[in-house]
């Protein structure tokens, strides 16, 4: 199974427009990191069964951070960290 990781923005979005179903059609089951699950549980206090949630195996380097988006003026941890525009990041999590 390929690993999609979710970020809390486009769960909460398509939970609110009752359309979260799209990502289960889109790409079957979902992992989120543990700092995300709390991020969405207002609006989704029980997650469907199609998305895990597993903790990050270590933590994102700045440097990986810079070359993929250039230069970044501060790096942010946990609720409301983002990474730069335009970039994207693949972390790797525990199976």
């Amino acid at each position: 199974m390929a690993g999609v990781i979710a970020d809390a923005s486009p769960l909460i979005a398509l939970d609110q427009i009752g359309q979260i179903s799209l990502i289960k059609h889109l790409f079957g089951q979902i992992l989120i990191p543990s700092a995300v699950a709390r991020e969405v549980s207002p609006s989704l206090p029980t997650l469907p069964a199609w998305i895990m949630t597993r903790d990050l195996t270590q933590p994102i380097a700045s440097e990986i951070l810079q070359a993929a988006g250039g230069r970044i003026p501060s790096i942010k941890r946990g609720r409301g960290a983002r990474a730069p525009r335009g970039c994207r990041i693949a972390v790797r999590l525990p199976a």
